[in-house]
């Protein structure tokens, strides 16, 4: 993909952007800010969509949590490791519980995961314990096979065969349990910190539900296709199934060229938008 299909002028976007960067988010980091280029028929341009990972709640919760945590604790449980939760009673102060790995070469199989959130008062201390269902809920529905492990296609001798594999099983969960630690559901945010939260949260979500019903609605009668990374500007050889070889010749690349306000605006189809107000011009409140 080159600079000069991606829709430059979504003013939308550059707002989002503007709010992470106040909330401390930086695509720099590893997963902290990721970006993710969809594509709109619309306009004939690809957007640009935004996720936060765990580091990046972790940074939000760090700076704005109305209550932060001295410490949180996110690990997996195996069936041969010793795993004991210990919640608040009227005998007892705060969540607590025992945990042991026994055999650090040998742990078994994932049974589950637990998520503590520390505090300097013991009875806030909370526990939050999740079964290996209960973190697959959290599984994307488009989840990587490379990722998740499951069912992967690929080609062997010029044919479509589907394989097995592993994947990162064990590191996904772990991430998954990350994520849920970090959530605003445990670590409440000041109230500016969070109402930028929801108005992001919001605005991403109509987007991407939006991008993948336009989607859907473009490809619901074609047929489903292979696609190939190039690698060198080389054109791919490769037979399509039924014995046909077929050559996927790529893109002429473009770099270095940014589209101005007045090219994207000559392309069929696209409609400069508006800007739209910003409603959290005043940072009092964020701790700046």
């Amino acid at each position: 993909c080159t600079w000069e299909n991606v829709y430059m002028n979504d003013l939308a976007t550059m707002n989002l952007l503007v709010y992470y960067a106040r909330l401390g988010l930086d695509a720099n980091q590893p997963n902290n800010l990721s970006v993710q280029l969809r594509k709109d028929s619309k306009i004939r341009r690809y957007r640009l969509v935004f996720t936060v990972g765990y580091t990046g709640r972790q940074t939000i919760a760090n700076r704005f949590a109305l209550d932060r945590p001295e410490n949180v604790t996110t690990e997996l449980i195996y069936s041969k490791d010793t795993f004991r939760p210990i919640k608040q009673t009227d005998g007892r102060v705060g969540d607590s519980y025992v945990f042991e790995i026994n055999d650090p070469w040998d742990r078994g199989e994932i049974k589950g995961g637990f998520i503590f959130h520390r505090y300097e008062d013991p009875a806030k201390n909370n526990l939050v314990i999740m079964s290996e269902d209960e973190i697959l809920r959290h599984k994307p529905d488009n989840a990587a096979a490379d990722f998740w492990g499951g069912i992967k296609t690929g080609w062997k001798d010029g044919k479509k065969v589907e394989y097995e594999t592993e994947g990162w099983k064990e590191k996904m969960y772990l991430k998954t349990l990350r994520l849920e630690a970090y959530h605003t559901r445990y670590i409440p945010l000041v109230p500016k910190a969070a109402a930028m939260m929801q108005y992001i949260n919001e605005t991403q979500a109509e987007e991407t539900a939006r991008l993948a019903e336009d989607e859907k609605n473009k490809n619901a009668n074609l047929i489903e296709a292979d696609f190939v990374i190039m690698e060198n500007n080389e054109v791919a050889d490769r037979e399509d199934g039924q014995g046909n070889e077929t050559s996927i010749k790529p893109i002429p690349q473009n770099q270095g060229h940014f589209p101005t306000q007045k090219e994207n605006a000559s392309a069929p189809g696209i409609d400069l938008e508006s800007e739209e107000e910003d409603v959290f011009l005043d940072d009092d409140g964020l701790g700046f």
